[in-house]
């Protein structure tokens, strides 16, 4: 693919995933708002149903309060005429006489109609429905007229209002019965049954909204006659709204679209008995808010498309603007490589391809000078071969000169070489003559650490730099007191801090020495650790230089195998065992094994001195 359509394709895609990721966050953002707003709506229509239902309630409240004195004054006659008889053998339609339609009935104690002005109610047993079954118990208890509120009736489910007198010994409760006949024509919007339809008009997101009774009956009756009852599967959310008091929110996925539901609690003004609590069921569509998200994507898409298309037309145009000094560039790249060095390169672009370009021309001439210096290095080259040729015979004499040189300089450089070990060794001492319970201390630590370092197969160059370093590793001692390098008792803490100079001491005191340089290092980091925890720098794993952490081991061997004032000298096996035991810690896994690993090698037996170790066991 050509530069020039790569930096085109560049730019459409800039300006699409800009245009995708804004497009997504404004989508993002209206749902979110539209989701919240009806939430919102929700709550805002619940708060007005329960307005509108206790209005209602509060008009049927005062409908009722006439209906409470005639039914008082009923279940007062009905009881007299009990207690005139002993018992309940009379006919409780005398006591109809009333203007309003409404039945009488005789519960016994088993909680069980056994007389009723309604024979379609004889026999009905309560049982069933403990929270009435309660309100009979409590009206026993009280043993008083109760004026309940609107119910429905079991029989036909139409409205009722119910009062409750019981008999004075508690074997019997009368009770009346009469219906709530409302003209809906006169009560439009203020009725049990139609409070919720100017709320229903006003917001085409609610799909329907009924009242429940208490054992989940509608007031509302469906076009057979029937009233509606509370799908089973929702029982469970009108139950645990009558128990909290508290609103209850449902979604639910039904016919591939998603349908809220909302039960709403609310207690019937100065009701008594079973149905204290009524639920307002609110059923909302989602139709609106997937219309706006739908349009949302819709109008999205299409600014997209139309994004792409100015973003193509852009990236065209601007791609063969930017792209012409690039090709300029790669034409005159061509004809140099064809070896046309006069090939004139000219680019006007005011930018960072103008540098580019300017820098190509100097190299243009630069490469035509170079060419130039060459042709005239090889005739001067082809000159001198011709003058090597004449004299063959005075080179071959030269070159045999050379070698007899080269082994001069290579025993020079051997003794040389030793000599400076010499000395080195010569500085080892000077640290062993002051701290004398290190007595050939550092000559045994450079001997373990030529032998891991040949058990690791390090470089020459890196044997000598162990070599140096191991030897001196303790050479910053010379700058520790000697009270505190002879001291028979263990360190105090301020002395031990000392003592724990010695690192830099010696890496300073080295510092001019050249031919020391690349062993420093060993000396400065010979006491680290691999877990971090050593000093003077606190390096940890692969920070720490690798010929110092042969030495660490070395050095660490060395001191437990050997006597000190505050302790006595530790077996070749025990010493083993603590390598092991701190490996990864302490030491390095890898030259701990190596190390151990030689040892098993030359089969050098536990109990030996490792100070008594002769010289074969490192050659």
């Amino acid at each position: 693919m050509k530069f020039r359509y790569k930096i085109g394709g560049l730019l459409f895609a800039s300006v699409i995933i800009v245009s995708c990721i804004s497009s997504i966050v404004e989508l993002v953002i209206n749902t979110t708002y539209l989701k919240n707003e009806f939430s919102e709506q929700q709550n805002m229509i619940g708060q007005r149903l329960l307005n509108n239902l206790s209005n209602t309630d509060y008009i049927n409240y005062l409908i009722e309060k006439p209906m409470d004195e005639e039914a008082k004054q009923v279940l007062n006659n009905v009881m007299k005429e009990y207690e005139k008889k002993g018992d309940i053998n009379f006919s409780l339609e005398d006591f109809q006489t009333g203007e309003n339609d409404f039945d009488l009935y005789i519960i016994n104690y088993d909680n069980i109609i056994i007389s009723s002005t309604d024979k379609q109610d004889m026999g009905l047993n309560f049982n069933g429905n403990n929270s009435f079954v309660d309100f009979l118990s409590q009206v026993r208890t009280e043993g008083k007229f109760v004026a309940s509120r609107i119910d429905l009736s079991l029989a036909d489910g139409i409205m009722t209002k119910y009062c409750y007198l019981p008999s004075k010994d508690g074997n019997y409760i009368f009770e009346y019965g009469a219906p709530i006949v409302q003209d809906e024509s006169l009560m439009k919007g203020i009725s049990f049954v139609n409070f919720y339809e100017q709320i229903q008009a006003d917001n085409v997101d609610v799909d329907r909204i009924l009242l429940y009774n208490y054992l989940g009956v509608s007031y509302k009756k469906t076009r057979d006659g029937k009233n509606t009852v509370i799908d089973s599967d929702h029982t469970v959310y009108f139950k645990q709204a009558m128990q909290t008091m508290s609103t209850v929110k449902v979604t639910k996925k039904e016919n591939g679209q998603k349908v809220f539901y909302q039960y709403i609690p609310y207690k019937i003004n100065g009701s008594t008995g079973g149905n204290e609590i009524n639920v307002v069921e609110v059923i909302y569509n989602n139709d609106r808010n997937d219309k706006l998200i739908k349009n949302y994507i819709l109008r999205i898409i299409m600014i997209n498309i139309f994004g792409a298309f100015v973003a193509a037309i852009f990236g065209v145009h601007e791609s063969r603007k930017m792209i012409k000094p690039v090709e300029i560039l790669t034409e005159g790249a061509k004809k140099i490589g064809t070896g046309d060095f006069d090939h004139e390169i000219a680019v006007k672009s005011n930018d960072e391809l103008q540098l580019l370009a300017d820098q190509f021309v100097k190299m243009q001439a630069q490469i035509k000078e170079l060419l130039q210096e060459r042709y005239q290095a090889e005739q001067n080259l082809e000159n001198k071969n011709k003058e090597i040729s004449e004299h063959k015979d005075e080179i071959e004499s030269l070159y045999e000169e050379t070698i007899s040189i080269n082994e001069e300089l290579e025993t020079l450089f051997a003794k040389n070489k030793n000599s400076y070990f010499e000395t080195v060794k010569v500085l080892a001492n000077v640290i062993e003559e002051k701290d004398l319970y290190t007595g050939g201390h550092c000559e045994r630590v450079m001997i373990y650490s030529m032998m891991i370092g040949e058990a690791l197969k390090i470089g020459e160059q890196e044997k000598s730099d162990l070599q140096f370093g191991s030897i001196l590793h303790d050479i910053g001692k010379i700058g520790v007191p000697e009270y505190i390098l002879h001291k028979k008792e263990r360190l105090t803490q301020e002395e031990y801090e000392k003592i724990k100079e010695h690192p830099e001491i010696g890496y300073q005191l080295l510092s001019n020495l050249d031919f020391l340089d690349s062993s420093r290092r060993i000396i400065y980091e010979h006491h680290e650790r691999v877990d971090g925890k050593g000093y003077p720098r606190g390096l940890k794993g692969d920070d720490i230089h690798f010929l110092a952490k042969i030495v660490c081991v070395a050095d660490a061997f060395d001191a437990m195998t050997s006597n000190r004032a505050y302790r006595a000298v530790m077996s070749v096996e025990d010493a083993l065992k603590e390598l092991i035991a701190n490996k990864g810690t302490q030491f390095d896994a890898e030259i701990v094994d190596a190390f151990i690993e030689y040892f098993e090698a030359q089969d050098i037996k536990s109990k030996m001195p490792i100070h008594m170790l002769n010289s074969k066991i490192i050659s």
